[in-house]
């Protein structure tokens, strides 16, 4: 009994060894809004952490567990935080750990600055050092800017700069900063986020990958945000913000950071140089992959299943396209794909470009009202969709039928009427409100269940009612996009018609709800 128990044990060592084995890659990223006292709020700061962890967790290997995310902490918050990444560090051997910091959030030359606290490098350094790992890879990123300058912190001292001499204790170490000695840092609403960041986790999506072999090595990520950042800063605010990195690393081999081949979406820009490709998610205005073409190779952006407008920006040949991503799908966009427009509109509307202005659908719905108690029937819509406002018509019909005491009673009301209407999107969705004139016209007919007893008698058996009733209708509307033009969407309406029946001027009230399905063009 004992021998199959040695073994038991025996098999449970070796695999816990073989799953100590593994490496295993580690994430703390933080972001603080706050600074001191003469430090302006930042906007940003925990949009640009989630992007890191957002890119680690689907490209850089980093699991779900081992992705530690912090919003506006305390120093001590950060100290417990720390603590959890050693904890997890030492199931691991140090050669197996890989150990990333992120920081999005004021600083200065020393510190950074949590609020009225203060965090000095040299602590964060010594903190760092006592977590077991191969590699460390710290990057911090300073005051920022909106397309108007605006910086983290607008103080005259260093904006978040590292001193490089205090930092060499973490061997093994990356250490990448946003700006250099003597510049701010900066964000950008257009942007969603820190520049510096989103260039660089743009880079990591597949942007950076510059020999186009589905990996970025830490030095195709460094290159690429840093021209890209030089480049948007100085033309955005004329300020430049240079990034710059600090190394005290031993490589065998170049530091892959991301893998994009294994990612859920890949989009792979023509082969021309010169041409910038900015990519939004539908609905959004704010940037979430750009890139420039190359003539000597394809690049490739990942992203993940989704809807997304991309912008072409070339002299003389701007426009954009409309796309759907699927989970897997590798997509080549050529130059049919794009359609023309202006550079004005491209920088105004972002991902709220309107590819499609006219909508039509159908739908089916039910009804309730003063002469149909309950009823149903088809309704179709046409609209023209302007930037806010939408024009629109819409024709409908309803049947009712119900037993009275005395007679069974059958209704029809056709319906026609147009509306201008507010509209407000988000994604993949859309919500509009309006009203306007509305016609109906009732036939109305009220038959006596004894029909056939009654025409022996030579009595009229049923009675028949027409009438033609002008009113007023509001309505909400709500659509959901199913791809590049169909969508799905359910509106409600309110009437209230004046018409003449049994020779009396009534209001007549009526309510409806329509789920519809259609298409753009």
């Amino acid at each position: 009994m004992r021998l199959p128990a040695v073994l038991a044990g025996v098999l449970i060592a070796a695999c816990a060894a073989q799953a100590r084995a593994e490496p295993v890659r580690i994430l703390v990223a933080v972001g603080h809004s706050e600074g001191r006292g003469d430090e302006r709020p930042l906007k940003h700061t925990r949009d640009d952490a989630a992007r890191v962890r957002d890119v680690l967790r689907s490209r850089g290997g980093v699991a779900a567990e081992a992705a530690i995310v912090l919003a506006n902490p305390t120093a001590a918050d950060l100290t417990a935080a720390l603590a959890r990444a050693d904890t997890m560090a030492r199931t691991h051997r140090p050669d197996e750990v890989t150990l990333f910091f992120y920081f999005s959030g004021h600083g200065d030359g020393r510190a950074m600055h949590f609020g009225r606290e203060t965090v000095p490098f040299t602590d964060l350094a010594a903190q760092l050092g006592k977590i077991p790992a191969r590699l460390r890879v710290v990057i911090t990123d300073a005051c920022r800017s909106s397309d108007a300058v605006r910086e983290k912190g607008g103080v005259l001292e260093p904006a978040f700069v590292v001193n490089v001499d205090e930092m060499r204790s973490a061997s093994g170490a990356v250490w990448i900063h946003a700006s250099s000695d003597g510049e701010a840092a900066q964000e950008s609403d257009a942007l969603g986020g820190a520049v510096f960041t989103h260039y660089w986790a743009t880079g990591l999506n597949g942007a950076a990958d510059a020999n186009g072999d589905g990996r970025v090595t830490l030095s195709e990520s460094f290159a690429f945000a840093y021209d890209q950042t030089v480049f948007r800063t100085a033309n955005s605010s004329r300020i430049p913000q240079r990034p710059s990195l600090a190394l005290d690393l031993r490589e065998s081999a170049p530091l892959v950071l991301t893998r994009t081949s294994a990612t859920n979406a890949r989009l792979v820009l023509p082969r021309e140089g010169n041409v910038s490709y900015v990519v939004y998610a539908v609905g959004s205005r704010t940037v979430l992959s750009e890139a420039w073409g190359q003539d000597d190779r394809a690049i490739s952006l990942a992203l993940p299943a989704g809807r997304y407008i991309v912008h072409r920006r070339a002299s003389g040949r701007a426009g954009a396209a409309e796309l759907l991503l699927a989970a897997g799908e590798t997509r080549d966009l050529r130059d049919p794909d794009f359609r023309p427009f202006t550079e004005e509109s491209l920088a105004a509307k972002g991902g709220t470009l309107r590819f499609h202005a006219h909508e039509v659908g159908v739908g089916y719905g039910v009804a309730v009202g003063h002469l149909a108690p309950f009823g149903h029937g088809p309704i179709v819509q046409y609209a023209y969709r302007g930037d806010e406002w939408t024009w629109s018509a819409h024709v409908g019909l309803v049947f009712s039928s119900r037993d009275a005491e005395r007679a069974t009673e059958t209704s029809r009301r056709w319906e026609a009427g147009v509306a201008l209407e507010r509209e407000w999107r988000t994604g993949s969705a859309s919500f509009r409100l309006g009203g306007g004139p509305v016609v109906s016209y009732y036939d109305r007919t009220l038959q006596r269940p004894d029909a056939d007893l009654l025409a022996r008698g030579g009595y009229s058996a049923e009675i028949s009612q027409q009438t033609v009733a002008p009113g007023v209708e509001l309505h909400a509307f709500t659509r959901w996009s199913l791809g590049t033009r169909l969508w799905c969407g359910l509106r409600i309406q309110g009437t209230a018609n004046v018409a003449t029946l049994d020779g009396t001027r009534q209001i007549l009230l009526h309510g409806a709800a329509s789920p519809m399905l259609g298409a753009d063009f």
